[in-house]
């Protein structure tokens, strides 16, 4: 799970790279604040959080029974959550720095 960490790192490195080349930082916040807002939805999707109780989750399982799913569902959907955690947490700390010197 640490690689998903690293390359959200390495995607902020990129996004860098690139401000450093145009000059310009706004592509912190517009890229970096993309790629972490999708990954923070992902993770809600993967974990089943913008679900209401009767729906479908990620493995096919209902989520508000838990009784229903099978251990190998559950862990599933921990790991992958976790993993878009991961990835889009250096993302959003960088944009919310952005956005905290810039509009503050």
């Amino acid at each position: 799970m640490l690689k998903s960490f690293y390359l959200g790192v390495l995607a902020l490195i990129v996004v860098c790279v690139v401000c450093l080349i145009t000059n310009s930082w706004i592509y912190i916040y517009r890229i970096s604040g993309v790629i972490g807002a999708v990954s923070l939805a992902a993770c809600g999707i993967a974990i089943g959080a913008f679900q209401s109780g009767g729906e479908a989750s990620f493995a096919g399982d209902s989520v508000s029974d838990v009784m229903s799913q099978t251990k190998k569902s559950q862990d599933s959907r921990i790991e992958w959550s976790t993993r878009f955690l991961l990835f889009g947490l250096p993302n959003v700390i960088a944009a919310g720095i952005y956005i905290y010197i810039v509009f503050l």
